[in-house]
């Protein structure tokens, strides 16, 4: 796969994410957050990347998106915390629920 290519497929898994983290949907989240993964990983095995122009266009034009992603990833889980802390105030008999991260790239 192009440089290019590459670039183009992390931008449309980008954007899927973010369309997936706004809906909210947990089982189309962690579909589009392992496709982003695997875009990235597809990223970082290219060795040395070339200084074209056109590649520095569409990397400059990525940038955003993923700040974006990013800040939504962030006030996404804040907002999680704040609800875990809420419910366990509630319930003050209850220990807070711990959450790890699952799957082989987290062992």
């Amino acid at each position: 796969m192009s440089l290019t290519n590459l670039i183009d497929d992390l931008t449309e898994k980008s954007a899927k994410l973010r369309s997936a983290m706004e809906s909210s949907d947990v089982a189309r989240i962690d579909a589009a957050g392992e496709a982003f993964w695997d875009s990235i990983e597809a990223v970082k095995a290219v060795g040395e990347w070339p200084a074209t122009p056109e590649l520095r266009e569409k990397l400059a034009a990525l940038r955003p998106q993923l700040e974006e992603s990013r800040a939504l990833a962030f006030l996404l889980a804040d907002m999680t915390g704040q609800m875990h802390e809420l419910a366990a105030s509630k319930a003050r008999s209850v220990r807070p629920a711990l959450y790890g991260r699952t799957g082989e790239r987290f062992a």
